[in-house]
């Protein structure tokens, strides 16, 4: 919600027909139907051209949610991953093994990659987060 001070702003703004310049961002989807019931498996995704190299890529599981309007869309499930491997401008993420196993709470890196990546995406020196016990943590990113 803005504020009645904000909106007047905004307001006055928009009056002036000033042309307002905003970033190029693009979303994708890619949607795998139906995955193998192998332990591996090599996923090739198409990128964009060499003008509009992806920065980031975030990668998520979801089973039994399509087209249900009971379920939320904005949870996902961890699927017994146990690494993930991404090759991104010629470079591998994450430089490591993951070695997941979310039964048995081994996903500190996972968490840690996810922390970065809110620290770098939306520029904070600060992120905050929920502990494993409903605690609110900041963490300082270095």
């Amino acid at each position: 919600m803005v504020s009645d001070r904000r909106k007047i702003q905004l307001l006055k703004f928009i009056e002036r027909d000033a042309p307002i310049s905003l970033s190029f961002r693009t979303w994708e989807l890619y949607e795998y139907p139906l995955l193998p019931t192998t332990s591996k498996h090599v996923w090739t995704v198409k990128t964009s051209t060499q003008l509009e190299k992806p920065r980031y890529v975030i990668l998520g599981f979801q089973t039994g949610r399509k087209n249900k309007k009971n379920k939320n869309a904005s949870h996902f499930d961890h699927c017994n991953v146990r690494d993930v491997k991404l090759l991104l401008n010629s470079q591998c993420y994450p430089y490591g093994n993951l070695n997941l196993d979310i039964d048995h709470n081994q996903f500190a890196l996972l968490y840690e990659i996810y922390v970065n990546f809110q620290a770098t995406y939306y520029g904070k020196d600060q992120v905050r987060s929920i502990d494993r016990y409903g605690l609110l943590q900041t963490k300082r990113v270095p």
